[in-house]
């Protein structure tokens, strides 16, 4: 029994190695996925989306953060949606629509939830490319002038997706910083290694053509990851979906603040990729078949654990130096350190957490895989 044990252990860091080194590959080629010049086709102009549920706290600073954003010479717009919010919410944003010209405001009143929070502002769009965000995000100065010029460059491009990072001032501080790179590193590599993964909304673009064509989020069975399932339907109806990995489109967002907070956030992210691909859940079991092996192969073999270590540490630094090198930001050795220290236990240990509560809390409302309230 442990001489199987050993060998199924030893299968999951092969296969962990080779995965890293395919992801590797598809991550350099995400570079200049955005720029390829293809069949070019004029964009009319960019609405900006964002959904908003008691966010008075970050709208002034994303309100200034707007202004910041070089807009491309067509039309450009950003419309925010209202989830019920029952703080100022509200009056900031029609203060904002007093304002600013380019600022639209859409309230929800039967419906709830951020996918139809983004389905009614998709409605109220004037422009043939819908990008989405959300309020607590400091937005890159030349994202929009980017999205331009994606969608320009290439007709054939129906999604654009991008890497978004994690502030140093949250749980675990590097450690947590780090994370986001090796995971948004994945996202960028396995898209365009040919075997997708996942993809963020705060940094999602799409035409607004093929967004109505499939149905957008009114056909799709509600989910507590709505930008994953908005992402894998573009990508089931064969539709060109990118991921550049480069400084133009690499935004910031608020960390998680505390473990309470993080646990939340990782088991809404477990459990809707519970209908990912298989070759999803291949990557996902060799990477805690690899952790299982830092932490107790030693129990079995110690040149199994030390090759584990070796392993791990070799593909994950080649994967975030990688994607900082694309995207102009600095390695940072202690966030590296703090990553490869601690992680291996927080990724055994939020599976099972999820498995014994799969309910989860987030802004202010409850959810599970199949429905909230």
């Amino acid at each position: 029994m442990l001489a199987l044990t050993e060998i199924i252990l030893w299968l999951f860091a092969i296969v962990f190695l080779f995965e890293g080194f395919r992801i590797l590959g598809g991550l350099k080629k995400a570079a200049n996925s955005g720029s390829t010049k293809v069949e070019s086709e004029k964009v009319d102009g960019i609405s900006l989306v964002i959904p908003v549920r008691n966010e008075h706290s970050n709208l002034l600073s994303l309100i200034d953060n707007l202004n910041e954003l070089e807009r491309p010479e067509c039309g450009f717009e950003v419309i925010f949606v209202d989830d019920h919010s029952d703080d100022e919410t509200l009056q900031v944003l029609f203060q904002f629509k007093q304002d600013y010209e380019w600022v639209k405001v859409v309230s929800l009143k039967n419906d709830s939830g951020k996918p139809s929070a983004i389905d009614a502002g998709i409605k109220s769009a004037t422009f043939s490319v819908i990008a989405t965000t959300d309020a607590d995000m400091k937005l890159n100065s030349e994202w929009i002038r980017f999205l331009n010029k994606t969608f320009s460059t290439n007709s054939k491009i129906s999604m654009a997706c991008g890497p978004t990072l994690s502030t140093e001032d949250g749980f675990m501080g590097e450690g947590q910083v780090t994370d986001w790179m090796y995971m948004m590193a994945v996202a960028s590599g396995s898209l365009h290694s040919g075997f997708p993964l996942s993809a963020i909304g705060n940094n999602m673009a799409f035409r607004i053509k093929d967004y109505n064509d499939l149905g957008g989020y009114r056909l799709l069975p509600f989910s507590i990851t709505e930008d994953f399932a908005l992402f894998r339907l573009f990508l089931s109806a064969g539709k060109q979906v990118v991921f550049p990995s480069t400084h133009e489109n690499l935004h910031l967002t608020q960390p998680n603040r505390s473990w309470k907070e993080f646990v939340s956030q990782r088991k809404r992210w477990i459990l809707g990729g519970v209908k990912s691909p298989v070759r999803s859940w291949v990557l996902v079991a060799s990477g805690i078949g690899l952790h299982f092996s830092i932490l107790f192969g030693w129990l079995l073999n110690p040149w199994l654990c030390l090759a584990a270590i070796l392993i791990k540490l070799a593909t994950d630094y080649l994967l975030i130096n990688q994607f900082c090198n694309q995207t102009g930001t600095s390695f940072n050795r202690k966030g590296f350190f703090q990553f490869e220290i601690v992680y291996p236990f927080i990724n055994l240990s939020i599976p099972i957490i999820t498995l014994f509560s799969r309910k989860v809390t987030w802004k202010g409302r409850e959810y599970h895989e199949t429905h909230s309230r």
